[in-house]
C-alpha cells in the first residue's frame, strides 16, 4: 500500500506521539510500518528518520523529525545542525611520547574525553620536554576523514605553534603518513584542519628544532559525516544505491536510489519532489499543464477546483469546495442532506425548488420548481407575471380554468371557471353536464330550456323563456295577457287565444322555432315520421347521412360526410376532382388504381391486370354493346310475333267467311271467281265498295264479262283492277254475288260482325 507524506505526518504527529511516555510509541511505529509496507519514508521507528528510515537520530527523540532528522540537542559525540557530524575520536585509545613529571600516565586520554575546557591545564595533555614529541589516537577502524579540530589551551599559549597533524592506516607515532596540516602562531585556539584521507590513526607531532619540544592541548575531535550525508557540516544528504557517498563530495559510485538523480543522488528526478523525493508529480491536481518544482512540487497556474496547497494535493476543508475552496457548502440548496464533495460540491439528489446547476447555487431564471423545469411562460396567470422561483405562484390569481398555485393545472373534479369555483354538475346543459370545458364550462349542445350563458348556469331574464332564452313572453298568445311566464316552458297558466296551441300558446302548424320561422319539412331526420317539437324542431333521433344537429338541418363540413358526419373525406382514394358530397361522399372522377366502391375506400382485389383504367373502359364498352344488342333482339322478336299473329288472324277470317257464304246461299250457284275476287280484294287491302242500296241500278255489263271469263286464277290476279264511278269490281253482263243478295234487307256477315261495321 503506497503511503503519502500527509498520511505519514498524520499518523506520526497525531497518533503515535500520543503514546509517548507509555512505552508504546515504538510498538505503534512498528505496527504502522508493517501495515503500510516496509518501503516507506516517514513512519519510522523511534530513533530513525529519512529515506527508508535508514538514518539514526543522534539527538533526543523529541527533537527528531521522521523526515528531516534532528533539530538540536545532539547526543555526546555528535554535532552539526542536524546532529549528523560524528566525533569518531571520542573516548578512543590514545598514546603520547612522554608525560610531564607529576602527570598521570593515562593523561593522554584527556584529549578525547569530550571536554572542551581550555582554560586550565588540568583538563589537557602535557608531554615532557624531548627533541620531538607526539600524541596519537587509534580510531578503531578506517574512516574517510574530512577534517578535524584541535582545542588549544587558552591560559598558556606558547606551545600552540608548530604542531603537525598526520593521518595513516597504521600506528605512526612519527612525522610520516598523510599530512593534514600544522599550526602557526596565528592559528586560532580552535584550529580546523582538513585531511580528506582514509585513515585509522591520527598523529600530532611537534619538533621545535631547538632540541627540546613540549606539547600540550586540551581536545582533539575527528569528524566523520553520518552515512548518507556529506559536506563541511554533514547537512547534505546523498541517496546512493549501494553504500554511503563520499563524505566530502557526496558522489555516489554505484548510482542512485529510486526517485533520485544527480552526482550526489541528492536531487529528485523529474517525476518526483519533496524532501525525500517521495511525492509523485503526476498525483498533483494542477490547473492545466505545469512544471514540477523538485522541492515543493508547486503548480505554475494554481490548483484545480477542490484542491489547495503549493502542490495542490490537499483537499478543501470539509465545509468548503470549488476553486480555491472558495465556495461554502452551507450556501448550496440541495434536495436533502448529503456530504459536500470537495471538488464541485455536487448535490447527489438534485437541487431544491428554485435552484439549478451542479452545486445548486444558481437561482432559476424565467423558470421555477425542481431543477427549474417549469417555465414561467406556460403559466396562466391573471394580472401580474411575477414568478417565484420555488412554486411559480401567480400573485394575481389564475385565468379561468386553471388552479393555483402556479396556474398550470386545469380545473379538476368537475369544476371550471375562475379559481375553478364553478361546478360542471350545477350547469343546465342539454345532455351530459358532468364534464365540461375547464375555462368557461361551455355546454356543447346548448342549454336546457330556461337557462342561458355559454355554461348554462344563468336563468333566463324576466320576459324570456325556453332553450337559450330565445323566446319572448310577449309573443305568446295567452288568453289572459297578464298571465305569468314560466322561464322554462313559457306556460301561460291558462287557456290560449283562439287558433293557438301548446303550453306557451305559440304552437305552429308544420313549423317550429321563434315566430314559427322554421319549417319541419326542411329537416333531414332519419325517421321520416319524426315528431317536430314546435319550439326546438328536434328530430328526437338520428339524422340522415350527411346531416347533423338536433334538427338535422346542418350538413357536414367540407371534410366529413355520411352518417353522423363521421366519415373523413381524406380517407377516400378519388381520382381527379376531390369534391366530397356531404351525404354519400362519392368520387366524381372515379377511384385511384387499387380502390373501388362509391367512395373509393374499398381495396380492389388484384386480378393480375395492371391497367385498371383500360379494364374499366373495356368493361363499360362491353356492357353498352350488350345492352344495345339486347334491345334490338327484343324489338325484332316483337315484330316477328306481331307478324305471325296478324297473318293468323287474316287466315281465320277467310275460313270463317267461306263457311258463312256457303251457309247463307245453299241454292245459289257459286261463282268462285266472284268470291275469290272479293276475298282477294280484302286480303290485298283494296278499297271497300260501298253497299249499293236497292233503289240504285247496278251496272253489270262489265261484271258479266269478268265473271264468265275462263282466265285462270293467277291470270286474274295479274289483271288491272278498276275503281271508277261506273261500276264495281265485276264485269258487265255477269251476275255478281251482291246482286243475288236481298239488298233491301241484307244479312250481317261475319266480317261486319267482327269488325263492327
Amino acid at each position: 500500500m503506497p503511503s503519502t507524506p500527509s498520511l505519514r505526518v498524520m499518523l506520526l504527529t497525531q497518533y503515535c506521539p500520543s503514546l509517548l511516555g507509555s512505552g508504546l510509541k515504538e510498538a505503534c511505529l512498528h505496527l504502522l510500518k508493517s501495515f503500510l509496507g516496509s518501503d516507506i519514508s516517514g513512519a519510522c521507528e523511534s530513533g530513525k528518520y529519512g529515506l527508508d528510515c535508514s538514518y539514526t537520530c543522534n539527538c533526543d527523540a523529541a527533537n527528531c523529525h521522521d523526515v528531516t532528522g534532528c533539530s538540536g540537542s545532539c547526543r555526546e559525540g555528535w554535532s552539526g545542525p542536524r546532529c549528523t557530524t560524528e566525533n569518531v575520536a571520542l573516548l578512543k585509545t590514545t598514546y603520547q611520547s612522554s608525560y610531564y613529571d607529576g602527570i598521570p600516565r593515562n593523561s593522554s586520554a584527556h584529549a578525547v574525553d569530550g571536554s572542551r575546557k581550555t582554560d586550565n591545564g588540568v583538563f589537557c595533555i602535557l608531554t615532557d620536554a624531548q627533541p620531538y614529541t607526539w600524541w596519537e589516537v587509534d580510531l578503531g577502524r578506517n574512516y574517510y576523514i574530512h577534517n578535524l579540530v584541535i582545542y588549544f589551551r587558552t591560559d598558556y599559549t606558547v606551545r600552540k605553534t608548530g604542531v603537525n597533524v598526520y593521518s595513516s592506516l597504521f600506528a605512526n607515532q612519527s612525522n610520516t603518513g598523510h599530512w593534514c596540516g600544522d599550526t602557526t602562531p596565528s592559528s586560532p585556539f580552535i584550529t580546523h584542519l582538513t585531511c580528506d584521507d582514509t585513515a585509522r590513526y591520527i598523529t600530532l607531532y611537534r619538533n621545535t628544532g631547538r632540541g627540546s619540544s613540549v606539547m600540550d592541548f586540551c581536545e582533539v575531535e575527528v569528524y566523520v559525516c553520518d552515512p548518507g550525508t556529506f559536506g563541511d557540516d554533514c547537512t547534505q544528504f546523498c541517496h546512493c544505491l549501494n553504500g554511503p557517498c563520499n563524505y566530502t563530495t557526496g558522489e555516489c559510485a554505484g548510482g542512485c536510489k529510486p526517485n533520485w538523480t544527480g552526482q550526489t543522488c541528492g536531487v529528485c528526478d523529474s517525476s518526483h519532489y519533496g524532501e525525500l523525493c517521495s511525492a509523485d508529480c503526476s498525483t498533483r491536481h494542477c490547473n492545466g499543464s505545469s512544471s514540477c518544482d523538485r522541492i515543493t512540487g508547486r503548480c505554475d497556474n494554481g490548483c484545480r477546483a477542490g484542491w489547495i496547497g503549493a502542490d495542490c494535493k490537499t483537499k478543501c476543508p470539509q465545509d468548503r469546495y470549488g476553486q480555491g475552496c472558495g465556495s461554502r457548502c452551507q450556501d448550496r440548496h440541495c434536495h436533502g442532506k448529503y456530504d459536500c464533495y470537495h471538488v464541485a460540491g455536487e448535490c447527489v439528489s438534485g437541487c431544491d425548488r428554485g435552484f439549478h446547476s451542479l452545486d445548486c447555487t444558481i437561482p432559476c431564471q424565467d423558470a421555477y420548481g425542481f431543477k427549474c423545469n417549469m417555465s414561467c411562460d406556460v403559466r396562466h396567470c391573471l394580472g401580474s407575471r411575477d414568478c417565484a422561483v420555488f412554486y411559480g405562484r401567480c400573485t394575481g390569481g389564475c385565468q379561468a380554468g386553471w388552479e393555483l398555485p402556479d396556474c398550470t393545472t386545469e380545473c379538476q373534479g368537475g369544476t371550471f371557471g375562475p379559481g375553478c369555483q364553478s361546478k360542471c354538475s350545477e350547469r343546465h346543459c342539454k345532455g351530459d353536464s358532468q364534464s365540461c370545458d375547464v375555462e368557461n364550462g361551455t355546454c356543447q349542445h346548448g342549454c336546457q330550456p330556461g337557462w342561458k350563458s355559454p355554461s348554462c348556469n344563468i336563468p333566463c331574464d324576466s320576459g324570456t323563456y325556453g332553450a337559450d332564452c330565445k323566446f319572448k313572453c310577449t309573443q305568446r298568445h295567452c288568453k289572459e295577457s297578464t298571465t305569468s311566464c314560466n322561464r322554462v316552458t313559457g306556460f301561460c297558466d291558462g287557456p290560449c287565444q283562439n287558433g293557438w296551441l301548446g303550453i306557451d300558446c305559440t304552437g305552429c302548424d308544420g313549423k317550429y322555432g321563434p315566430d314559427c320561422s322554421s319549417s319541419c319539412a326542411d329537416r333531414h331526420c332519419k325517421d321520416g315520421d319524426a315528431p317536430c317539437d314546435y319550439m326546438t324542431g328536434s328530430c328526437s333521433g338520428p339524422c340522415r347521412a350527411g346531416w347533423q344537429g338536433a334538427t338535422c338541418t346542418d350538413n357536414c363540413d367540407t371534410d366529413h360526410y355520411g352518417v353522423n358526419c363521421e366519415s373523413m373525406c381524406a380517407d377516400r382514394h378519388c381520382k381527379g376532382e376531390q369534391l366530397c358530397h356531404h351525404e354519400l361522399g362519392y368520387c366524381n372522377g372515379g377511384c385511384l388504381a387499387g380502390w373501388t366502391g362509391l367512395t373509393c375506400v374499398e381495396a380492389q382485389v388484384d386480378t393480375g391486370n395492371t391497367d385498371t383504367s383500360n379494364s374499366d373502359s373495356t368493361s363499360i364498352a362491353f356492357a353498352v354493346v350488350a345492352g344495345i344488342l339486347f334491345v334490338l333482339l327484343v324489338i325484332v322478336t316483337s315484330l316477328f310475333i306481331w307478324h305471325i299473329k296478324t297473318h293468323r288472324v287474316k287466315s281465320d277470317l277467310y275460313q270463317q267467311e267461306m263457311r258463312k257464304t256457303n251457309t247463307n246461299l245453299p241454292n245459289q250457284p257459286t261463282d268462285p271467281s266472284a268470291v275469290e275476287y272479293e276475298i282477294v280484294d280484302r286480303q290485298d287491302g283494296g278499297p271497300s265498295n260501298p253497299r249499293i242500296p236497292s233503289s240504285q241500278q247496278v251496272d253489270t255489263s262489265r261484271s258479266a264479262n269478268y265473271g264468265n271469263s275462263l282466265t285462270p286464277r293467277n291470270h286474274m290476279d295479274a289483271q288491272p283492277r278498276h275503281s271508277d264511278s261506273e261500276g264495281g269490281y265485276v264485269n258487265a253482263g255477269q251476275t255478281n254475288e251482291y246482286e243475288k243478295l236481298d239488298l233491301s234487307n241484307p244479312p250481317q256477315n261475319d266480317y261486319d260482325r267482327i269488325t263492327g261495321v
